[in-house]
Formats: structure tokens, C-alpha cells, sequence
């Protein structure tokens, strides 16, 4: 169970990685508009 959880919680980390970079994009794009 527990090498389930650490694969998972990586499986997190990496999305809100992806959400983080995504929100920057946006807010550059709104930024030079």
C-alpha cells in the first residue's frame, strides 16, 4: 500500500508541476495583451 500512496503522491506532484507552468503561460499571455 505504501509504494502505492509514493507513486501516486509522485503522480500529484508532477500534475501540479504541469498546473503551475500552464498558470504561468496564462498569466504571461494575459500580461501582453
Amino acid at each position: 500500500m505504501e509504494h502505492v500512496q509514493e507513486a501516486n503522491q509522485e503522480q500529484a506532484n508532477s500534475v501540479s508541476v504541469l498546473l503551475v507552468k500552464s498558470l504561468k503561460k496564462v498569466k504571461v499571455l494575459i500580461l501582453k495583451q
